[in-house]
């Protein structure tokens, strides 16, 4: 029996979970750019703000997706994304902490 290549470029179902698990944040995406909307930072512009608003679930998409379709040849650079994607998960709540505390 031969694999067709669409079997052998799937990653593992665990890593896809992962990927889903890593996703899940997105859906207090709404919550986020509520509270973050409506304080002033201080110290950020509001070009920046709204770039990081929008540009946050575009990030998470694509890093989701180019994570999922590269992952059987370069695993590592895979795991570099949902690294950083954590990282920028990170970034936000840290974020969320600074805007209420001013």
């Amino acid at each position: 029996m031969i694999k067709s290549d669409k079997d052998t470029s799937r990653p593992p179902h665990w890593f896809s979970v992962i990927l889903l698990f890593m996703s899940l944040p997105l859906l207090g995406y709404p919550l986020f750019w509520a509270y973050i909307r409506q304080y002033e930072v201080v110290s950020v512009n509001d070009g920046m703000m709204k770039f990081i608003l929008y540009a946050l679930p575009v990030y998470v998409v694509a890093s989701q997706w180019m994570s999922y379709w590269i992952y059987r040849e370069r695993k590592s650079l895979a795991w570099i994304l949902q690294g950083v994607l954590l990282m920028v998960y990170i970034f936000c709540v840290w974020l969320v902490y600074y805007v209420g505390a001013q």
